[in-house]
């Protein structure tokens, strides 16, 4: 059975002295090695999947409405929380990303019971 939390947050996209902000409305983290995240840049709605080896460095695609792009980030952890940083890949730009999280509510488990290790992550 599978443990994980939910996602949710505020972060950045930045190139070249351009920054844009973004929130995590929903995101996910199965098991320490499968993150996913849906999160809005202005009127853009991304999904984003990533998976991982070793529960710190993750890598996978995004996807909006007419495309698709590689996203790395590495996972820090700490007693406050949560700190995602990467490189984002889009429009033939490599963008660096990041977003603060914090841990949530614990997502059930396939049977129904809590899964006991996972959590929400809010954004402050």
């Amino acid at each position: 059975m599978a443990t994980g939390f939910s996602l949710s947050g505020s972060g950045h996209w930045t190139a070249a002295g351009a920054e844009h902000h973004g929130h995590v409305f929903r995101g996910t983290l199965l098991d320490g090695t499968t993150l996913t995240l849906s999160l809005q840049m202005g009127e853009h709605l991304y999904d984003a999947r990533l998976t991982s080896s070793d529960g710190e460095h993750f890598a996978g695609t995004w996807e909006l409405t007419g495309g698709t792009g590689d996203v790395t980030a590495t996972l820090y952890t700490s007693s406050r929380g949560y700190f995602l940083f990467g490189n984002w890949h889009e429009s033939q730009k490599v963008y660096y990303w990041w977003f603060g999280l914090n841990k949530g509510d614990a997502i059930p488990g396939a049977d129904g019971e809590s899964a006991g290790t996972g959590a929400d992550l809010l954004f402050p």
